[in-house]
């Protein structure tokens, strides 16, 4: 394959984390250990083009872009810690009230409850649905507040934009 090194993006100078640009200023051979191969790179390359677009990236700016994958796994770490170790049951236990909790809300613990021939009482009911009303509540309020801070800046951009440039006279 040819030498069709991808280093115009990275960083230059000595103090570059890039090997290869690093490798330019102090004059040392420096050769791709795992280089991708060409047609894993054409592949590739439409995804994330598509995942670079400016308009996609526009939509994230309000900083709210937490994907399903990481809102699933902070439900998981809320009931098993990441840092201490768990025996396998004790770990299956908390993932399925993770994926019970966050496909259906805490409200669905309760059928859980039934299936064991454990009847909830009324007060329990309540404070779950309590509970569920004010992860939405929260949910719908975030989502607001990013929605304002994105138009405002988005105003600001847009006046800093039409802003005239005026240039300095002797």
């Amino acid at each position: 394959m040819p030498n069709t090194n991808q280093h115009g993006l990275c960083p230059m100078g000595s103090d570059s984390w890039c090997g290869f640009n690093k490798s330019l200023v102090s004059g040392e051979k420096y050769i791709h250990k795992h280089s991708l191969s060409e047609p894993v790179l054409l592949a590739t390359e439409k995804v994330f083009r598509e995942l670079a677009d400016k308009k996609l990236l526009s939509k994230c700016i309000h900083g709210q872009s937490q994907n399903p994958n990481e809102s699933f796994n902070n439900c998981v770490w809320e009931r098993i810690p990441k840092n201490t170790f768990v025996g396998i049951n004790t770990l299956k236990i908390g993932v399925m009230d993770a994926v019970l909790c966050f496909n259906d809300g805490v409200y669905s613990r309760t059928e859980v409850l039934k299936n064991l021939g454990i009847t909830p009482e009324k007060k329990h009911l309540r404070c779950i649905k309590k509970i569920d009303m004010l992860r939405i509540k929260e949910a719908e309020f975030m989502f607001q507040k990013a929605r304002k801070e994105a138009r405002t800046l988005k105003r600001q951009i847009k006046r800093v934009s039409e802003f005239p440039k005026t240039s300095k006279q002797d």
